[in-house]
């Protein structure tokens, strides 16, 4: 399937990143952590999630300046 494809794609280009550019940082976030980035000079990514939709789900937020 394409999405597989693009997984593959994904794993790939990070792979590199992390051989030729030296750089790849994986951040695991808990509950009410926070991180801000500059999309000006971060490459950023995250993995997906399934929502349980139980009040527990914890969503990603937004703002531009």
């Amino acid at each position: 399937s394409s999405s597989h494809e693009a997984l593959l794609a994904y794993e790939k280009l990070q792979q590199v990143m992390a051989d030729e550019v030296g750089f790849g940082l994986e951040l695991g976030l808990d509950g009410n952590d926070l991180l801000l980035l500059n999309n000006r000079s971060a490459v950023h990514g995250r993995v997906g999630f399934r929502a349980t939709y139980d009040g527990a789900d914890r969503w990603l937020q937004r703002h531009s300046a």
